[in-house]
């Protein structure tokens, strides 16, 4: 993306141009994929502690599943954490999610108890299946499948 800018002292035909860093107009838009150090320690404090509210407070809501946080993150106003879930048994996930999605505010609120020394505001949680297995099989299947003839002989 460029951006042609002139200047009075400038004759037209020498126009200055100025390129617009990669980040400067996403940032501008509020639709920053970068995260900042800031939004990557407190993510990966909140992966951690959410590992461990679902390993020791929460049973009765993981039942038999084991459920890992593969990736959490935070919005650049640290206000909205999105962490994405993976279950092992794989069957009825849509279900678990439901039932944890029910129960996000008791979530927040022990996470809110564990946290309140460090983080002044405590995200707000969104939860996700995290499909990347699924989707490497696929891509791994797709790929397995595909029939490359042998390159024919040179004389």
């Amino acid at each position: 993306m460029a951006f042609l800018i002139t200047k009075s002292h400038n004759s037209p035909k020498s126009p200055l141009i100025l390129r617009a860093t990669q980040n400067l107009i996403p940032r501008l838009a509020g639709l920053s994929n970068m995260e900042t150090t800031r939004q990557r320690r407190v993510a990966k404090l909140i992966q951690k502690e959410l590992s461990e509210i679902f390993q020791r407070e929460a049973r009765e809501l993981t039942g038999n599943y084991l459920i890992t946080i593969t990736l959490v993150r935070v919005s650049p106003d640290l206000g909205i954490a999105k962490a994405y879930l993976s279950f092992l048994p794989d069957k009825n996930k849509e279900q678990q999610l439901e039932l944890i999605q029910e129960n996000a505010k008791n979530i927040r609120q022990a996470l809110g108890v564990r946290l309140r020394q460090t983080v002044r505001i405590i995200p707000g949680l969104q939860f996700y299946i995290d499909d990347t297995e699924e989707e490497a099989a696929k891509i791994n299947q797709l790929l397995s499948s595909i029939v490359i003839p042998p390159a024919p002989a040179e004389n």
